[in-house]
């Protein structure tokens, strides 16, 4: 006579399978990556002495070794549009302003690794990145023969340890772009106010 539990063993074994593809199964899936947007809602816009405000983008990303700028899951020219449409505000009747994103890449670089043995329990910084952002900011008011330029870069670079997961590598390329934005967003306000203040409405 079979017992209870000789009965119950291939259920058991059946329940340890199930749980054993359960878990290959959550290995082998994506990464979900969640993070926050870089928006500008908060920021005080410049008011210039136009009727419009258009921005431009030029930059065209290569998708190409080295520049890595097209994976980013907020893509630096997308996020500089959205801080240029919310920095730069019409505030006349006449004449208009554009924005051109002259350049928006991120280049990544690998770094020298410790060798022999040392390296084995030694996390170095593996890659670098270094943002570099540009925008051309012309204005034109014909009806008082005025017109303007300023351009303005803003460079950095950031690393990341050869431990950094893909959650962590995608969180250090966000803070490179904000930070360059503020960069970006800092000298262009001091441009605009020193060499083109005719054009600022207030």
């Amino acid at each position: 006579m079979r017992s209870n539990r000789a009965r119950r063993r291939p259920q058991a074994v059946a329940g340890i399978a199930v749980l054993l593809i359960a878990a290959t199964v959550a290995a082998c899936a994506p990464q979900q990556i969640t993070q926050r947007e870089l928006t500008f809602a908060t920021v005080s816009p410049i008011a210039l002495d136009v009727a419009r405000v258009d921005v431009v983008q030029r930059y065209q990303p290569s998708f190409d070794d080295p520049y890595v700028d097209h994976l980013f899951r907020q893509v630096p020219a997308d996020v500089i549009r959205r801080w240029a449409e919310a920095r730069l505000q019409p505030a006349g009747g006449a004449g208009g302003a554009t924005l051109y994103i002259e350049d928006a890449s991120v280049l990544e670089e690998a770094l020298a690794r410790t060798p022999g043995l040392a390296g084995a329990v030694t996390i170095d910084q593996s890659e670098r990145y270094t943002a570099t952002f540009t925008v051309r900011l012309e204005v034109d008011n014909p009806t008082l023969g005025r017109r303007g330029v300023a351009t303005v870069t803003a460079r950095r670079s950031i690393t990341v340890p050869e431990n950094a997961t893909l959650a962590d590598r995608s969180e250090v390329w966000l803070t490179l772009t904000e930070k360059t934005v503020d960069d970006l967003d800092a000298r262009l306000e001091m441009e605009v106010r020193s060499n083109l203040p005719s054009f600022v409405a207030r």
